[in-house]
């Protein structure tokens, strides 16, 4: 049989609490679900973070949530990684700077 043409399984159902869930998960035997539809996620664990309160533009802020949309991350991680990245750019340009001025 192709793939195409294989049986798909269960749908899978939808759930209004995490406990909900978590008893599905628990007793639930997955293997008869169909998994095609699902997207991989980015987990973001918060050790040793700060909530950080600042005005933005809302073109940005829209610009912001669409390309995280599209990243499959929060808004708030795709903002985390830009500053994460715009800083180390900034360091490698002034380490750049300083070996040309020595």
């Amino acid at each position: 049989m192709a793939r195409s043409e294989q049986k798909k399984g269960k749908p899978f159902p939808h759930f209004t609490s995490d406990e909900e869930m978590e008893r599905f998960v628990e007793t639930a035997d997955l293997s008869e679900y169909d998994f095609s539809e699902f997207k991989p996620i980015k987990l973001v664990f918060r050790d040793g973070e700060i909530d950080v309160t600042m005005p933005m533009k809302l073109s940005l802020f829209n610009s912001l949530k669409v390309a995280a949309i599209d990243d499959g991350v929060s808004y708030q991680h795709l903002m985390t990684e830009y500053l994460e990245k715009g800083l180390a750019a900034r360091a490698d340009a002034k380490s750049a700077a300083r070996k040309k001025a020595s």
